[in-house]
C-alpha cells in the first residue's frame, strides 16, 4: 500500500491439488488440509498476475489502476521503494523455451504503470521458494527477502539489479552474517 492504492498478488492456483498433493502428501504424518492446499506452493508451482487498486476516500469506491497478467509474485509479500517507485517481489519465470526447470526471480515492477522493468534470475532450486516470506528494501539499498533455504540477498553495484547476470546475489543461511 502507498497513499490510496494497493498491490494484490494473484496466490490462486487451482481449486483442487495435484494428484501428487492429493494422495500422497496428504497422507503424511502431520500433514494438516491447510499443507495440502499449500502443497503445490511448497514443490515450486506458481501463476502470474498482479493488479493495483485506488481507493477513493470520498466516494468510497475502489478502481482498478493496472493489471500485469505476466509477472508472477505467487506466494510472498511484496515491497515498494518509495524513492523509485519501484515494486519488488519474487517470482518465478517458465523456462520452456530453454527446456529447463523454471527460474525463481527477483522481479521489479512500475508502480505507476505495472510494466515488468526488470528481473533478475535467482535459481530453480526450491530452496529459493519465498513461501510467503516478507520483502524489505535494507540500508544499502539492497533487496533482503526470506526463502526456505534461508535469506536471500541482492546489493547493489557494478549493474546490480539490471537482469544482468553479473548481479551479486547471495544466499546468507539464517544466523550468520553476509560479511
Amino acid at each position: 500500500m502507498y497513499g490510496y492504492k494497493a498491490v494484490v498478488v494473484n496466490n490462486y492456483i487451482q481449486s483442487k491439488v495435484t494428484p501428487f498433493c492429493s494422495e500422497y502428501f496428504a497422507k503424511l504424518p502431520g500433514v494438516t488440509d491447510a499443507l495440502v492446499h499449500e502443497c503445490p506452493y511448497i514443490f515450486g508451482s506458481y501463476v502470474n498476475g498482479i493488479e493495483q487498486f485506488e481507493l477513493n476516500p470520498v466516494t468510497g469506491s475502489v478502481r482498478s489502476v493496472w493489471s500485469n497478467a505476466d509477472v508472477s509474485c505467487t506466494s510472498v509479500i511484496p515491497v515498494l521503494s518509495a524513492s523509485n517507485d519501484v515494486f519488488y517481489c519474487i517470482g518465478k519465470r517458465s523456462r520452456e523455451i530453454e527446456k529447463l526447470r523454471d527460474v525463481f526471480t527477483v522481479e521489479a515492477v512500475d508502480w505507476h504503470t505495472g510494466r515488468s522493468l526488470y528481473h533478475v534470475k535467482l535459481s530453480s532450486s526450491l530452496l529459493y521458494n519465498g513461501l510467503y516470506a516478507g520483502t524489505i528494501i535494507g540500508t544499502e539499498h539492497d533487496i533482503v527477502m526470506g526463502s526456505l533455504a534461508g535469506v536471500i540477498r541482492l546489493s547493489p553495484g557494478n549493474d546490480s539489479m539490471e537482469g544482468s547476470s553479473r548481479t551479486p546475489v547471495e544466499l546468507v543461511p539464517c544466523g550468520r552474517s553476509s560479511n
